[in-house]
């Protein structure tokens, strides 16, 4: 974890459209080679097919999604098909934080000598 906080992001309309079921659930923020991510825990709660209903302890919000059938979601050092998942699993999911979100800090403009 880094010292900033899924507060210190505000996420883009983009992303509130793209990610509607996320919001609020974030948990925390993370650095992995030199790049910010949100962090999501989820728990599996019903796989059919290639439709999966995931629950977010964070929110008390349950959805379902229908992952691409090529991804991989990774469980402990496996890499596990979508529908190959099972209920009571959990789940961390990452989003970039410059696709989700943009930094909350306002403009900051520099004064030099010449601006006075």
């Amino acid at each position: 974890m880094t010292q900033l906080s899924c507060k210190d992001f505000v996420p883009t309309q983009e992303a509130r459209e793209r990610f509607p079921d996320l919001a609020g659930a974030c948990e925390g923020v993370v650095e992995r080679d030199g790049e910010l991510y949100g962090l999501f825990r989820a728990e599996v709660r019903r796989v059919r097919g290639n439709n999966v209903t995931l629950h977010l302890p964070a929110t008390n919000h349950t959805f379902t999604v229908r992952p691409d059938p090529a991804r991989r979601v990774k469980i402990g050092n496996k890499n596990v098909r979508p529908r190959d998942l099972m209920p009571g699993q959990e789940i961390r999911i990452y989003l970039s934080a410059s696709q989700l979100s943009k930094p909350d800090v306002d403009e900051i403009a520099f004064v030099t000598e010449s601006d006075v």
